[in-house]
């Protein structure tokens, strides 16, 4: 190597190491500002539980690796649990995790030691990121991708927050790495890193058999994408399948690894006794046995015989073939997922809409980064990789982005761009190409390379630290995103810390909150009235003269029906509401009236232009008591 070699080898890793401590800031000061986002209560509850306890009854949605590296600070540093909290005897991670997270404990002293986890996996999948840049187009290709991947805010959104999103891309492009790089050359060090790859994969999140596809392009470019058929194809093959077969059994050994090598979920001498919560039609008793909740989540819908998973699920679970955990975790999404309410345009469905993913990934990714993905892979296509093993990992990449979309495009469960991470790592890897292979003309690389990246260092620090609400300049950012899609794309419970500064900053009149989330308000020193709130930790608010504070997903009833303009369209239910006014008689249909009332208020309040915002996911309006009752009347 050359002098001039090792200086540009020296600035590279500067550089490299510059973009890796940036995103750190990034994440970390932006993490510190966010309260508790609405999954993070599960997540966290759950992991604790799974150390403390050895028990896994707690919220068997996702499987527990994330849930147990984010609690493991907590759990070290010595945080109580709880051995007779609420909701434990039937698994309600929701009742429970409020009650430990909010009510036992502080919660910064959990979250954030188990944020800055999920801080230090965002890292590794930058680093993985570049690398893959590098190996499809050298150096400065990998380091152009790693600082696109840094300065990213879908990244840097999920990046800083327990949940199981992030890892499902890291490990994603994790497995297709480093099975491109084992194929390539098998050595110690990577085969090492394919068992891990291997072993990681189906712990992160339930969604990894999408990363199936991915592997087999790898392994079909690899066999017969070098040379004519013949001997040396079929030896690569037999090689490629012992390879193959040996990180399934590794897999398959992480799994039962990862449940302590015991096939009952719940441990105890009540087990059989033990009923959880599982998704069920309004009205259905809740199962009162362990068996029960198994009926429940195997039974079709609607009545209907049971659907392929179920009846997989069943059969494993007669031959034990992994933890009855893991097996759940299939079974309840299987049936969870059934039906969940999604806003896309203003129309609220349960079936999902083609145009949603593609929507998001053009209005929620950067402007500059779209366009250097254009020119990467444009450039990819005109001159691909001359070396066998970059093809094959290309190949691999781009059929992992294509998986992804697809799946995600043709999903019933639409509540978040975030679905859309694992098609990042590839499309930003391939980005990178255009620092080497954009063609170079009127236009030199350099200029448009520098211009593109400082584009997106002003969109980065513009929107920081709001990173969950970003939207780019094709809808003119977040101030309208509400209009097109909600949830977890722009409000996901994020901003009550910064509603508590906000009424610190405002401390006169009553206060009302419709709070779209699963933290408790009282934990951040904020005294509300409740008005639709997703749990309830308040008295309902009366009408009066005040602040009313609204979460966006609440305001636009993505799950509350009674805020939707097509409840108070139908005669029935203005005819039913007015009959509670004139009278509720007993609780229930008090509460029912309570919450009619607040959902006709919300609805209206769409009408009414906001008097503040909090972040990018709460409006503040300002009543008076005659204006509330007016917009909560009936419709005339």
């Amino acid at each position: 190597m050359t002098g001039s070699s090792r200086w540009r080898s020296h600035g590279r890793g500067l550089a490299a190491a510059a973009a890796l401590l940036l995103a750190a800031a990034l994440a970390v000061t932006s993490l510190w500002g966010d309260s508790a986002t609405f999954d993070e209560t599960a997540h966290l509850v759950s992991g604790f539980s799974y150390l403390a306890t050895g028990d896994f009854r707690l919220a068997p949605d996702h499987p527990p690796l994330l849930r147990m590296l984010a609690a493991s600070p907590a759990w070290l540093a010595g945080v109580a649990w709880p051995e007779a909290g609420p909701g434990w005897s039937y698994g309600d991670y929701w009742a429970l995790g409020r009650f430990w997270l909010f009510q036992a404990n502080d919660p910064d002293r959990v979250l954030l030691p188990g944020r800055l986890v999920v801080v230090g996996l965002l890292l590794l999948l930058l680093a993985l990121i570049g690398a893959a840049g590098r190996a499809l187009a050298g150096p400065s290709a990998g380091l152009l991708a790693l600082w696109l991947a840094a300065l990213d805010p879908t990244l840097l959104a999920h990046g800083r927050l327990v949940t199981t999103d992030l890892i499902a891309a890291l490990a994603m492009l994790g497995a297709v790495l480093a099975w491109a790089r084992l194929l390539e050359r098998t050595d110690a060090s990577r085969l090492a890193a394919a068992a891990v790859a291997a072993a990681v994969l189906p712990l992160g999140k339930l969604s990894w058999p999408l990363t199936a596809p991915a592997l087999l392009a790898v392994t079909a470019h690899h066999v017969a994408g070098r040379s004519p058929l013949g001997a040396e194809t079929w030896a690569r093959a037999r090689r490629a399948a012992t390879l193959l077969l040996g990180l399934a059994l590794t897999a398959y050994v992480a799994v039962w690894a990862s449940y302590g090598f015991r096939y009952s979920m719940v441990v105890g001498p009540d087990a059989d006794r033990v009923s959880l919560l599982v998704p069920h039609r309004p009205g259905d008793a809740p199962p009162a046995s362990l068996e029960e909740t198994w009926r429940s989540l195997l039974a079709g819908r609607d009545g209907a015989p049971a659907g392929r998973v179920q009846r997989a699920v069943e059969a494993a679970r007669r031959t034990r073939l992994l933890p009855e955990a893991y097996l759940f975790v299939v079974a309840y999404n299987a049936k969870a997922n059934q039906e969940r309410s999604s806003y896309f345009f203003g129309q609220y469905s349960t079936r999902g809409t083609l145009g949603y993913f593609p929507f998001l990934l053009l209005v929620k990714t950067p402007l500059p980064t779209l366009l250097l993905c254009l020119v990467g892979l444009a450039a990819l296509w005109r001159h691909p990789p001359p070396d066998a093993t970059a093809r094959s990992l290309l190949a691999g990449l781009l059929t992992l982005a294509i998986t992804v979309a697809i799946a995600a495009s043709f999903s019933d469960l639409q509540i978040g761009h975030r679905h859309l991470l694992p098609l990042y790592p590839p499309l930003l890897a391939c980005a990178g190409a255009a620092a080497t292979l954009a063609p170079a003309g009127r236009f030199s690389r350099r200029p448009l390379r520098v211009a593109a990246l400082v584009w997106l260092l002003a969109a980065n620090l513009w929107i920081h630290p709001h990173y969950l609400s970003y939207f780019n300049e094709l809808i003119g950012g977040p101030a309208r995103a509400h209009h097109y899609v909600l949830d977890s794309n722009i409000d996901w419970g994020q901003d009550l810390l910064r509603l508590a500064a906000w009424r610190r900053r405002h401390p006169e009149g009553v206060l009302h909150l419709a709070y779209f989330g699963s933290a408790d308000p009282r934990a951040y020193a904020i005294q509300a009235n409740q008005l639709l709130d997703s749990f309830a930790s308040a008295a309902p608010a009366e009408l009066e003269t005040g602040y009313y504070v609204v979460s966006l997903t609440q305001l636009y009833g993505v799950y509350e029906v009674f805020a939707r303009d097509s409840f108070w369209a139908r005669a029935e239910n203005v005819a039913g509401y007015r009959r509670l006014l004139a009278g509720p008689g007993e609780d229930g249909k008090r509460r029912t009236l309570e919450r009619l009332r607040a959902g006709r208020l919300l609805q209206q309040l769409r009408r009414r232009t906001a008097d503040d915002r909090i972040g990018w996911s709460l409006l503040v309006f300002r009543l008076t008591a005659a204006e509330a009752a007016r917009l909560a009347a009936p419709p005339e």
